[in-house]
């Protein structure tokens, strides 16, 4: 079991130590304590490529953002097989706060 506040995953040095104890097929448990402060992960947008999509060569480029939500956003994607559990009173007051979902 590790802690680590959103405060501190945020911290490069942080980041490095919880990957490196992860191990590279983490397939347990991230709980998202307190979820809401992970909210305002930016705009995603589709650069580049003939047609501005995927499809056409294109890429998602974040754009703005909290850092903590795209850390949060960022453990997810390193670890692929991993449960993840999020946990919050807070409400959200529109879809967009829920995109780190």
């Amino acid at each position: 079991v590790m802690f680590c506040t959103y405060a501190l995953l945020v911290g490069e040095d942080r980041y490095e130590q919880l990957q490196a104890w992860l191990g590279d097929e983490f397939d347990g448990v991230l709980i998202f304590d307190e979820a809401h402060r992970c909210k305002n992960s930016g705009t995603t947008k589709v650069k580049g490529g003939p047609q501005e999509d995927l499809a056409g060569g294109g890429r998602e480029v974040t754009v703005g953002g909290s850092k903590t939500a795209q850390r949060v956003i960022e453990l997810q994607m390193d670890c692929p097989s991993a449960r993840v559990v999020y946990v919050s009173a807070t409400g959200a007051c529109a879809p967009r706060h829920l995109e780190f979902m």
